[in-house]
């Protein structure tokens, strides 16, 4: 089982890339995961909150 890309993620195995941020929502999971980038590097790691992501 694979992941889908998603304009935005919304359930378990989609993931959406653009403007410096990945978000996963990972299978195992009740809630997506973001990470930032800068330039080739991770920035920052965290859950996403959809109340306010949408």
């Amino acid at each position: 089982m694979g992941y889908e890309g998603r304009w935005m993620v919304g359930v378990g195995g989609e993931f959406s890339v653009g403007g410096g941020m990945i978000e996963i929502y990972v299978l195992t999971e009740e809630q997506g995961m973001g990470i930032e980038v800068f330039d080739r590097e991770v920035d920052c790691i965290g859950w996403l909150h959809s109340e306010r992501e949408r």
